[in-house]
Order: C-alpha cells, then sequence, then structure tokens
C-alpha cells in the first residue's frame, strides 16, 4: 500500500541479517532526527553507551561509534553525574525544607536518599590514591541528610572537618570547586520493558503518521473539542466512582468508549497521550478497571487499524502490563518523548505552534496534579508555557488558562496565598470580559481554587460563602445537569457533612444525586461535546482527586 502506517515491527527491519555491506556513519541529520531517543534510552531509561549503541544500531540501523556518541551527548548538554551544582541544589533544598523528602528530582531524573548517601561516600573518598576527604560542598550536604544508622551522624561531622596538615598535603590532588564530583549512576525505578515499548510505541505513531501523510505540518486532526471533551467525562467518571457511585461511572464510562472508536479513527494525536493521562490516576484507586478499559482500547485498535503491530495497539498493550506505581513513575517521561516527537516533525509552524502549546500545558498540568510534589521542573515548565500561550494578550483564554494551571499547582502544593491571588487574578480578567459564556469553565476553576483556598486557610464563613458562590455560578451558567455543576455540588456537600452542617449536606446529597442522574441522561441522548445554544470554551480538568 502506497502510504501504509509505519508499525514498531517496521521500525526494526532493516536490522535483519543480510550481506555484509561498508559501514554508512550517521550524518547530522540523523542525529538531530533521532535525538530524543537517545537522550530517552540514555538519560532517562539509564542504559550504558555500549547498549545504547546497540539499541539503536538495531532499531534504526544507527550507525556511529562511542566518541561520536560522546561528542553529540556533550553538545546536548546530556550528563548523568550529579556535579558539584546540583549538589549544592540539593543541599539548600535539604536546608530550607521542613521535613526531608523522600527523593529529590535534578533534570527529570529522581534521587532517592539512599543514592544521594552512596554518591556522597564516593565523593567523601580520595581522588586518585589520594588519603583524605573532599572538600567543599558533598560534606555538607552529607551531614544534612536524614541518617540510616545510628552512628553516622559523628562520622560524617569528622569528614567534614580535615585536619590541616591533611588540607596542606592534599591541596594539589583536590578538584577545583566547578569539577564535577565522581561518578554515581542516578537508576530512575522505570520500568525497562513496559517503559520501552510505550515510548517506542508513541514514536512510532508519530513518525507513521507523518510518513504516511495521515499528518502534515499544514494539517493535523486535532480534534481538540471531542478530545476535551471525552478527557473531562473519564475524569468525571473517576470522581463519582471515588465517591461511591459505582453505577453512574459507568454510566459515563460507556459514553466515554463509546467515542473511542471515532478518536482512533481520525488519528488525532491529542488520543494516546491523552489515554495515559486519564487512566495514570484513574488507576490508582481502581487497577482492575483501569486494566479492563486499556483491553477494551487494544481490542479496539485492532478492530480499527486490524494489525498487532500497529503502534497504538502495542501502546495500549505495554499500558496494560504496568502498575499504577510504574505509570506514575513513566509520566514525565511518556509525557516529554512524545511533545518532543511531535515538535520534531512539526517545527515551529506557526499554524500548529498554538496547538502545541496547548498541548504541552495540558501535559504539564496532569503531570503537575498526578506527579512527585517534589519535582523541580514543573514550576519553571508551567511559567514557561504562560509566557508561550501569552502572545494572544494576558486577557485571552489561552493566557487565563494557563495561568489557572499554575494555581493549581500551587494549590496542590498547599501554596494557598500564591494559589489564591491567581485565581482572583484570572477572575477579575473574565469579569472586564463582560458574562459571555465561553468563560464558565475558567470561573469554575477560579471558584473551586478559591473554594479550596478558603477551606484549607480560612474561616468557616469565607468557605461557606465560597462554596455557595461556586455552585451559583456553575448552576446559572452552565445549568443543573452539566459535569461541573455536578462537581461542585459533590464536593461542597462534603465540605458541609465534614464539618457537621448535616441538614445542608443532606440537601445537598439529594441535589448531588439528582444532578448525576440527569447529567448521565443528558450525555447518553446528546454525546460528548454538545453545550447546547451557548457553546462553552473547555478547559481540561485535572488535579481535584488530590484535594
Amino acid at each position: 500500500m502506497e502510504h501504509q502506517l509505519t508499525t514498531v515491527h517496521d521500525l526494526g527491519a532493516s536490522c535483519s541479517p543480510g550481506t555484509p555491506q561498508r559501514t554508512t556513519w550517521a550524518s547530522q541529520c540523523d542525529w538531530e532526527r533521532h535525538r530524543e531517543r537517545i537522550i530517552d534510552l540514555y538519560k532517562f531509561q539509564d542504559h550504558t553507551l555500549r547498549s545504547v549503541m546497540h539499541i539503536m544500531q538495531h532499531e534504526q540501523g544507527f550507525a556511529a561509534t562511542p566518541k561520536m556518541y560522546k561528542y553529540h551527548l556533550r553538545k546536548w548538554g546530556i550528563q548523568k553525574n550529579l556535579r558539584a551544582k546540583q549538589a549544592r541544589e540539593l543541599l539548600q533544598q535539604t536546608r530550607q525544607a521542613d521535613r526531608q523528602p523522600a527523593e529529590f528530582s535534578i533534570g527529570g531524573i529522581r534521587v532517592d536518599q539512599e543514592r544521594l548517601r552512596n554518591l556522597l561516600k564516593r565523593a567523601s573518598k580520595p581522588q586518585r590514591g589520594a588519603a583524605g576527604p573532599t572538600p567543599g560542598a558533598a560534606p555538607g550536604l552529607a551531614a544534612s541528610l536524614p541518617s540510616g544508622g545510628g552512628g553516622s551522624s559523628s562520622s560524617s561531622s569528622e569528614r567534614s572537618t580535615p585536619s590541616s596538615s591533611s588540607s596542606s598535603s592534599l591541596s594539589s590532588a583536590r578538584p577545583s570547586p566547578s569539577s564535577p564530583l565522581p561518578t554515581a549512576r542516578l537508576r530512575p525505578p522505570h520500568p525497562q520493558p513496559q517503559l520501552e515499548q510505550v515510548l517506542h510505541a508513541l514514536r512510532a505513531y508519530v513518525s507513521g503518521s507523518f510518513g504516511a501523510g495521515r499528518w502534515t505540518r499544514a494539517r493535523v486532526p486535532w480534534q481538540d473539542g471531542l478530545v476535551v471533551a471525552a478527557h473531562n467525562c473519564a475524569w468525571s467518571a473517576g470522581r463519582l466512582m471515588n465517591a461511591g457511585h459505582v453505577a453512574p461511572a459507568f454510566r459515563l464510562l460507556g459514553t466515554c468508549m463509546d467515542s473511542c472508536r471515532h478518536l482512533l479513527a481520525s488519528d488525532t494525536p491529542y488520543f494516546p497521550a491523552g489515554i495515559y493521562a486519564v487512566l495514570f490516576e484513574f488507576s490508582k484507586r481502581h487497577a482492575a478497571t483501569a486494566r479492563a478499559v486499556l483491553a477494551f482500547l487494544r481490542d479496539l485498535a485492532l478492530v480499527v487499524h486490524g494489525s498487532r503491530r500497529h503502534p497504538v495497539y502495542v501502546l495500549f498493550d505495554g499500558m496494560r502490563q504496568m502498575s499504577p506505581e510504574q505509570l506514575c513513575q513513566c509520566a514525565w517521561a511518556v509525557s516529554r518523548s512524545y511533545h518532543h516527537a511531535l515538535l520534531a516533525e512539526l517545527g515551529h509552524e506557526p499554524a500548529s505552534a498554538a496547538q502545541m502549546a496547548a498541548l504541552n500545558g495540558r501535559s504539564l498540568s496532569w503531570f503537575a496534579a498526578y506527579g512527585p510534589a517534589g519535582d523541580l521542573n514543573l514550576e519553571p515548565a508551567l511559567e514557561e508555557n504562560l509566557g508561550d500561550v501569552a502572545g494572544g494578550g494576558p486577557a485571552s483564554f489561552e493566557a487565563l488558562e494557563a495561568r489557572l494551571r499554575l494555581a493549581n499547582f500551587m494549590l496542590d502544593r498547599c501554596r494557598y496565598g500564591e494559589a489564591r491571588g491567581l485565581a482572583e487574578e484570572v477572575r477579575s480578567a473574565c469579569d472586564s470580559n463582560g458574562p459571555g459564556a465561553q468563560d464558565a469553565y475558567l470561573l469554575d476553576d477560579c471558584y473551586r481554587i478559591l473554594f479550596w483556598t478558603s477551606r484549607r486557610a480560612g474561616t468557616p464563613e469565607d468557605t461557606a460563602s465560597a462554596a455557595r458562590r461556586w455552585v451559583g455560578m456553575c448552576t446559572t451558567r452552565l445549568g443543573r445537569w452539566h459535569e461541573l455543576t455536578v462537581d461542585a455540588l459533590g464536593e461542597v456537600s462534603e465540605y458541609h457533612g465534614d464539618v457537621g452542617n448535616a441538614d445542608e449536606a443532606d440537601r445537598l446529597r439529594l441535589e448531588h444525586r439528582s444532578a448525576i442522574d440527569g447529567m448521565c441522561e443528558r450525555l447518553e441522548r446528546l454525546g460528548l461535546g454538545y453545550e447546547g445554544a451557548t457553546p462553552q470554551r473547555r478547559t481540561m480538568l485535572y488535579g481535584r482527586t488530590s484535594q
């Protein structure tokens, strides 16, 4: 077939044995085309350089020497060794934190306490046979870390104060403060085979879609509205299931599944990563249901695409084999790899820049909502995304949505004053635009954030007032049977039950149950994406289960 989609199997076909040929070394274009794959293997999956060379040769027929790899890795700024500057950064974290975190994140790599202690033990050993400790930040960092044993605090104190005679005799052997610490392999806890399969499938999906002409720089079938509606519907199903409303939750899941065949056939770039985002969180409490949904999607991919070698089938099959913990561990690598694969094909074309910024922002949002709270990369990434989408003006829908992503990040990390300030800014901007219905989703997020900041750091009177404003806005602007109204009623009824307002809690629970039934009937009758006579600009829902 002229435009057949490249499969995962096809990507390795070029490596089959044949007659000996003269080696064709990778060109500069080859290096740039495979850059993200090499970085994934070497840095995030922690393969050795020899292993990376073997995988690239086997999968892509990519021929290069170790010296070539080392040159390009240096050129790209890739390193797996913790350097002195990063050690000082970790030291500053431990000194400023109220409590010691279980793990740190540097450059997207997880570094737990045990690995950091091992690193510092190596750093304290003399280099090239010299006797005595290394100076600088490493001993202080070791002393500030919580110890695994009873006597380590005294030994670290001794190491941090070398004698003057040792200091003078070793001054020539010690590295300068700017030189890197001794090598310590930082091994992220990723499940290698499954992550390898998922990343490979996503890259094959992107390259195959462009290679077959289904996607071009001028035309990509984003299907943005339906994708966001399906995401929100699945998210609402998870909320209902967490609250014990199992039957209506499965009604919503059925509505979502009905849309999946259309989304698969449309080849939207949002679908594979969007499914990962939804099920990544959904599987935490409902692993068996999530696995059943993935089995359904895998089989649906077989029906739609007709091959078990199709990347989407391989993707869902790999995800189905992963535990909730593994899905969480791999989330950052999956998100970044998919985004960079798309960006490598699309470039910086104006036609796709806005959609790529939106995709990046949404990916950052679901990772920020559900990923490790201590990741140092997320806040700068969200701020950078805010700058990327602000070209349409600070009061544009995209800029306000990005500002609320940052507010949700603050809320999830108990930075209530900053979250409230950002939400108030967005609400003020929405109010200045008049009563236009296009801002209803933004206002819902504002009122929800204000409700939660009041609940966590305000008075009971402030919280009750914020709850009334939230429910009132959703009911008035969106209707009683809208998903956001159902969510607001559910959270506010839980609040009144928690604080002992029994009568108000009972009244709101009755309204909530009625609204759930109406929502399910509306979605089953009208389908996803229907907003009536006043269409809304939808935002994706994130993070509310974590409050």
